[in-house]
């Protein structure tokens, strides 16, 4: 007789351990989740002609990462650079002017590309960010 296994959780930790466990002969799996949706945190809804995007919005790094496997695995992953024209609108609705949002995208690749001194900073990475964001303005 197989385990009872009870999954808590629908997002993307709970899909993935529940993908896991059934790819591994478990078939006794239920999986509970408190919305009327799958995703947890990562959501979608509707705003005028566009959509919003809420939560996790991509993959963070292809190596040993088994949401980016899974992704991958059924064709989920896009791979896309920001694009200049893309909006960003705060969790109160107010938008983000472009020159600001263009400017903190361009630090989150900047710390991509710079990894290693990201990892020897001796604050915390919202202080390494703020740093980075007034250094690239002044360069810019």
């Amino acid at each position: 007789m197989s385990p009872k296994i009870l999954n808590i959780g629908a997002g993307a930790s709970g899909i993935a351990a529940a993908t896991r466990l059934y790819e591994s002969g478990f078939r006794n799996l239920i999986v509970l989740e408190a919305e009327n949706r799958l995703g947890g945190r990562i959501h979608t809804v509707p705003y005028g002609e566009n959509v919003l995007d809420y939560g996790a919005q991509w993959v963070h790094s292809s190596v040993d990462n088994v949401v980016y496997d899974m992704a991958a695995k059924y064709d989920l992953v896009e791979v896309e650079k920001h694009r200049e024209d893309e909006l960003c609108i705060k969790s109160n609705g107010e938008e983000v002017p472009i020159e600001v949002s263009n400017r903190i995208m361009d630090v989150l690749e900047h710390s991509i590309d710079d990894e290693e001194n990201v990892k020897q900073y001796k604050k915390s990475l919202g202080d390494y960010y703020v740093e980075r964001y007034f250094v690239l303005k002044i360069a810019l």
